[in-house]
This record gives C-alpha cells, structure tokens and sequence, in this order.
C-alpha cells in the first residue's frame, strides 16, 4: 500500500499512538495508591492535578481526596482497574471510560485515559474524546498531528499482521536504513534482519503469538541497511492483535548501532593491548592452555618464550616515554614477522612479551625458535629520530606431549628469563633443574602461609571509598595483609599467586570473610545506619568452594549482621573462564541481601552485554581505565561505562584516583563513587577515624 492509505487506516493510526508518548492531554492527575495491613490497593489518593483535569471532572479541586470520596461509582470499574494494576507493577494502560449515570454532570462524556506509573504513583492522562467518537470532528488536524509526530521520530514504528506481513511502517525506515517505506511494506517481518539473526527474529516472533496479547519482547537484532551494509537495531515488540484499532504486532525499533560498535570496541581493547595492538596478559592464559593442549593432542612439543627489553627504564628515562612506546611498539612488529601464523605472541606487560609454540619437533627445534627471535630483536631502532641498541633476554622452556601445563610452563619460562637476566642479558636461558630452586621458594612461602593461617598473622587494612557527590565514606574496601614474625607486612602481591597455585586462597578467603564481618558488625554497632558498607574480595576458587554459602549464613547469622552491611567483590576475570556459574553463584550470594562488586572491570575481556544479565550492584573501573584520564580516548570509554551502568542501575566506583584531574574527570563523567591514594591509604582500622564515622566529608589528601 502507498504511505496515504496506510496513514488514513484507523487501525494504524491507534497503533502508531500507541507506540508513541502523546502530550496533549487534557488532564492529568496523580494519585498515591493507598494500601491495606495486606498490602492490597484499597484506594487513590490525588496528590497532584492541573488546571484541565479540574475543569474536565467538574468537580472541583480533588487535592487530598479519594478516589472514593469523589468518584464511587469508578470502583470496580475498567479505570479502577486500570490503576490498580499499575500500582501493582504493571505496564501502561489505554483504555476509554463512559462515567456513571450517577454522575449526571459527565453523563454522556466519553474520556481516554492512560495509566502509569511513575515513582510508585499511578498518573492518569485524560483526554476528551466526546466530540471524536460521536461526530468524528477534527480527523484532519489529529491526521497532521499525527504525521508532524511520526514523520519526526526517530525510532521506527513498523507494525506486522498475525502471519507476519507489514501493515504500516514509518517515513523513519527510509532515514536509517535507506529503504523507501512503500518497498518496506510489501515485506516479512524477516526481510530486512541480517540472515544471521533471521532464527532469533523468528522465534521471538513466534513466542509473542503464543504468549498471547499483551506479550512483548525485547532484542537486539542486525538489520540490513539499503546499501547492503548491516547495522544494529534495538527492537521492543508488543502482541496488540486482540485491540480492534489495532490488530496486529506493533514493533518499535532504534538504531543502536553506535551503542553496539562501542561494545566491540571496548571489548577488544579489553583484551588486546592498545600499544600493540596483541593479546594482553588477561587473554594469553587462555591462548596457551588452547597452543598446550593443542600440542598434546598432536603427540608435538610446545615452547614458551619469556622475552624482556633490557634495559628498558633506560631508554623511557633517557629518551622519553614516547620513544619507550615506540620501540615496544616495533618489538612487537618484529615479533609477528619473524613468527609463524600459526604461533601467539602476546605482550604480558610493560617490556614482557611472552611467545607460545606449538608443533614443534622436540627441544633443539624450540631453541631454533628462540634464536630467531632474539636475532630479530637484538639490535637497532630508529626512535624518535635518533637509533637505539636494544637487546632482549629471553627465557625458554619446552612441554613434552602429555607433559605440564600452560601456568606451569610460564612460570618455568619466567624463572628462565630472569637466570637470562641475571647472567649478563641479552641471551637466551633455557629451564632445568638448576632453576627449580626459584620454584621451590613458592613451597617455602606456602608453608609460611599455612604457618599464618594458623597462628593468626593476617589482619586486615582499609581504604575507604568516597561517594563523589556528597564526599562521606560510603563503602570501605577490606585489603588483607600478612603480618610476619619478623614484624614485616607483606602485602597480596608477594603471597596472592602462591596462595593461588596452592589452592590456599579458599583458606584465605575464609580468614579475611571471618575478620571482614566481625569488623562490620563493630561499625553496626558503634554508627548504626551511618556505618559504611564493608567491601570483601572473594577470590573464585573461594566462591566455587564446597559449603561457601552456608559459611556465608553462619557467619551473617552469628555476627547478628544485617547483610547489607557486607558487600562482596568478585574480580572481572573470573566470568572469563567460567561466567554462567559464576552468576549463578552470584545470584545466589545477593539474594540473600550482600551487595555485589565487579572488580577490576576494564583488565580482561568481560563481555559488556553480561551486565545485562549479571546480578551486580557495583561495577569498579580498573586503574588502567583511569590512569589516562582526562585524556580523551580514555574519558570516552569511562564515559560509556559509567552511562551503561547507570541506565542499568549499577553503581560505579572509579579505582586508583591518584590525582586531582582524575578526580575531577570521573566526576564529570558521571561516575558514583572513587577509590584511591588521592583520597586515602589504605590502614588499620584504627586509622581511619579521620574519615569514619561515614557522616564526615572525607579531606582529599594533599
């Protein structure tokens, strides 16, 4: 059909209105719904009115009265009903209401009224439809109102019959996607999605048609632009084929195709470092557990490489950080030419490269490997103008088939490179028995672990967490510490991995979940409400462990802790490996009332669309999100962030604030909440009496 005859169709022109927000109203109420012991709507109280909705009722001011003080005969009613089921949680209603013959001043009046909610009150739009539906007067200025109105949306309204062809569809289609809306409507509803995503488009199509009127649904599908490129579109279908005006699938669709490349975007440089543009340490665990594996399986021998610029503070110090950049830049260019196809190199962090082999014959073949690379490496760069010597130590070690694995053979490497490191640089160390005693002192520091978990040498220190609009101590990050017999304090980073690889952490995490909620409960009890929320980490296998959550109730259940007091931080790179679990876990933890931190969002490569899914209260931007602020690339991407999670309702906490413009640009950004040594240290907790109670504005130190 041409667009005249579909915009003349009564039906569509309801359903178009019906897709649309419409403000020319001639009244509007908003009423507190009123609620019995049982928690049963009972009444509606009118908390605000304008000046129409006075004249159209006629019956005076109806401020401070009910429903059923001023309109009894509505009780029960199509209206009532109407607003009590908003009030219960439920969507916008349209519906037309014929008052009483017991209000004689309305009688014959007809009114349209659309329900919602807003903020727990139901508001009620009025408009009077008398003159429309007894003379039909004013089609022509409603039709041009109605164009005016669909013409200049931007989202496109398309509305489909119950086998699925288009009966209207708006000017708006031709706009985003190029297709003249008269070619539009002699198509599917299939027609223009990507043919990849023609499955899903089908069965939520489906799924409304069994679900029945009212049914909607919602997804992002690719949809084809006239060009033949694909862009994305956001797409909210609702079943109206019940209303006679109507009568069929009414889908409202926007372009968020920008939305859905920023997503990509942001999950790549998740994942990849942006100097080099390779995989960076998050994803390589996971590129070499496939290359060992995959090598077993072959019957082949895997090498690890463990390659290091020597010298490289030299160059950043002397020649500046752009120079530094640039010749890891170029190593990384050179590393990939010298390199087969079919091998990963990726950049473990700041002058580390690690290279991974796979299919190689046996050890000699591996060494080749190494000496290639170093015979690339080792030698001059042109830098900022001027030429650099640089050369490269690097550390081996080979996995026979059937033979170690992936975190094995990088440690091996690792204490390879650094035998390379300690004989003069610049040469290749290959990993025997001589260096297992670097490995063995992690055994020496897992008895010392088992030694203080025993004799009660963990303690806790805090840092707090600033709410940036106010500037009080919302939350407080508990960070364990390791107190040693010699009066020393080591902090995660020298006993985490150990503790890691030992499967300790659970014993840990239990320790720190122990001191963690015996310290909330003392704030409970010493501010009451204005205590701060005390934030744990949870590390996985800690969160996997057999009984977690039961330890979880005892201790809530012993402490008398209100569990909102307690908030759990579980790091990004855990839904890496395994994040249906994890959530589900997750779920499990915040039903019971602790809040939910994803931690170090940003370092890995979490896919963002999970937070649409993932049961969190909080997502904490990692330092490395931060640390270029206010830079524009990096204010770009904590922008976006901190949007999505708001529109999500997510609380976001801006990590390692260490100056005053980072402050100022995660504030600006719309970030909640900052973390950081800008703001405090972590300490004792006898320390923090300068910030707590959390009532106090926290002083920025200077």
């Amino acid at each position: 059909m041409d667009d005249g005859a579909a915009e003349r169709d009564p039906r569509v022109e309801a359903a178009v209105l019906a897709a649309v927000a419409d403000n020319e109203v001639d009244g509007l109420l908003v009423a507190d719904p009123l609620r019995d012991a049982d928690g049963v709507v009972v009444d509606f109280r009118y908390v605000y009115e304008n000046a129409g909705v006075v004249s159209l009722l006629g019956a005076g001011s109806l401020l401070g009265r009910t429903m059923r003080e001023v309109f009894p005969w509505a009780v029960g009613s199509v209206s009532w009903d109407a607003c009590v089921a908003v009030a219960d949680g439920g969507g916008p209603r349209l519906h037309e209401s014929e008052p009483s013959v017991a209000a004689d001043h309305l009688a014959g009046r007809v009114f349209q009224i659309h329900t919602c909610a807003e903020e727990g009150l139901v508001v009620m739009l009025f408009r009077d439809v008398t003159a429309v539906r007894n003379a039909h007067r004013g089609a022509a200025a409603r039709e041009r109102a109605f164009r005016a109105l669909v013409e200049q949306a931007t989202d496109v309204i398309h509305v489909f019959d119950g086998e699925g062809r288009t009966t209207y569809v708006s000017p708006a289609i031709e706009r985003i996607l190029g297709h003249p809306a008269d070619e539009v409507a002699e198509l599917s509803y299939t027609a223009l999605v990507a043919e990849e995503d023609r499955p899903r488009a089908v069965a939520a199509f489906e799924q409304l048609l069994v679900d029945g009127p009212g049914a909607r649904v919602r997804l992002d599908l690719g949809v084809r632009h006239a060009s033949g490129s694909t862009r994305w579109a956001q797409v909210s279908a609702t079943n109206r084929l019940d209303d006679p005006a109507v009568a069929g699938i009414v889908v409202n669709w926007r372009d968020v195709t920008e939305r859905r490349e920023l997503e990509v975007r942001l999950a790549h440089e998740a994942s990849h470092d942006p100097l080099t543009g390779l995989p960076n340490r998050r994803l390589l665990g996971e590129l070499l557990e496939r290359a060992v594996s995959g090598a077993s399986r072959r019957g082949a021998t895997a090498a690890v490489l463990f390659c290091d610029v020597d010298d490289f503070k030299l160059v950043n110090d002397t020649r500046g950080h752009a120079a530094g950049d640039e010749l890891l830049a170029e190593v990384a260019r050179r590393l990939r030419q010298v390199l087969r196809p079919g091998d990963v190199v990726a950049r473990f962090g700041g002058d580390e490269f690690v290279v991974v082999c796979e299919s190689l014959g046996d050890a000699r073949e591996a060494l080749g490997v190494a000496e290639r690379v170093q015979d690339a490496l080792c030698g001059q760069y042109a830098l900022a103008g001027a030429v650099t010597h640089a050369t490269v130590s690097i550390g081996l070690t080979t996995l026979r088939p059937g033979a170690g694995s992936g975190p094995t053979a990088l440690s091996e490497a690792d204490a390879a490179l650094y035998a390379a490191k300690r004989k003069g640089r610049g040469r290749i160390e290959v990993f025997d028995r001589g260096l297992r005693d670097e490995l063995d002192q992690r055994l020496r520091s897992e008895a010392g672990l088992r030694r203080a978990l025993g004799q009660d040498e963990l303690e806790l220190h805090f840092q707090p967490i600033v709410e940036l609009a106010t500037g009080r101590t919302a939350r407080v990050e508990a960070l364990l510490r390791w107190r040693q017999p010699d009066g020393g304090l080591a902090l995660p980073g020298e006993f985490l991995s150990v503790a890691e690889h030992t499967g300790l952490v659970v014993d840990l995490g239990r320790r720190v979940l122990q001191l963690g909620v015996g310290q909330a409960r003392s704030w409970v009890e010493r501010w009451g409400g204005r205590a701060p929320v005390l934030c744990l980490n949870v590390a996985h296998r800690q969160l996997n462990a057999p009984g977690f959550l039961d330890e979880l109730d005892e201790l809530l259940e012993t402490a008398g802790l209100p569990a909102h007091a307690l908030e759990l931080e579980v790091s990004e790179r855990l839904l890496v490996s395994d994040p249906a679990p994890v959530a589900g876990l997750l779920a499990e933890v915040r039903s019971r009332g602790v809040g939910i931190a994803l931690d170090d969002f940003g370092a890995g490569s979490t896919s963002i669309s999970w937070l649409q899914t993932l049961p969190i209260d909080v997502l904490k931007l990692d330092r490395c999100l931060v640390a270029g602020l206010p830079g524009r690339n990096e204010a770009a991407i904590v922008g976006a962030l901190a949007m999505l999670a708001a529109e999500l309702d997510i609380a976001t906490v801006a990590e390692g604030i260490e100056t005053h413009d980072q402050l100022t640009a995660v504030t600006e950004l719309g970030c909640g909440f900052a973390q950081g040594y800008l703001l405090a240290v972590p300490a004792p907790e006898a320390a923090l009496e300068v910030v707590l109670p959390p009532a106090e504005e926290l002083p920025v130190r200077r």
